[in-house]
């Protein structure tokens, strides 16, 4: 497999894993609504965690789309500034979104629902490793045989 196809996986899989997890916490401290101790969240976070891995899907096939492109030529920084950056530009487009509509949510709101996302995908991209000198290694065994 293709380490950038490999990251790319394990970075939606952060983002699978953990989100629902701040999620709750999330609700917990400025909701008031749920608790992360409870047998509750035991029972529903397997469910949570399905609904998310179908949810989103289509992102982890973008990032695994993308993330390969954009090893060539650049080093493992520099993917995961653009990662970063694309994730950015992504969240305040949706915050502009929701914020425009009528009965609009409060950026407190929207901060509450969309932060627990954005930071593990986040520490995802900082977090896994990202293996581009194996694969430069490899082209250049290939180019001298």
């Amino acid at each position: 497999m293709d380490p950038a196809q490999f990251y790319s996986f394990k970075v939606w899989l952060t983002m699978v894993i953990i989100a629902p997890v701040l999620q709750i916490l999330v609700s917990q401290f400025f909701f008031h609504s749920g608790s992360i101790l409870s047998i509750a969240f035991i029972k529903e976070y397997p469910l949570s965690v399905g609904v998310l891995i179908v949810l989103t899907c289509p992102l982890g096939a973008l990032l695994t789309f993308i993330i390969p492109r954009m090893t060539r030529n650049s080093t493992a920084i520099a993917v995961k500034q653009r990662v970063s950056l694309a994730l950015g530009i992504v969240i305040i487009l949706v915050f502009i979104g929701a914020s425009a509509a009528k009965n609009a949510y409060s950026p407190f709101e929207l901060s509450a629902m969309l932060l627990p996302f954005l930071l593990p995908l986040l520490l995802g991209v900082w977090i896994c490793r990202l293996d581009l000198e194996d694969e430069n290694y490899e082209d250049e065994e290939e180019t001298a045989s």
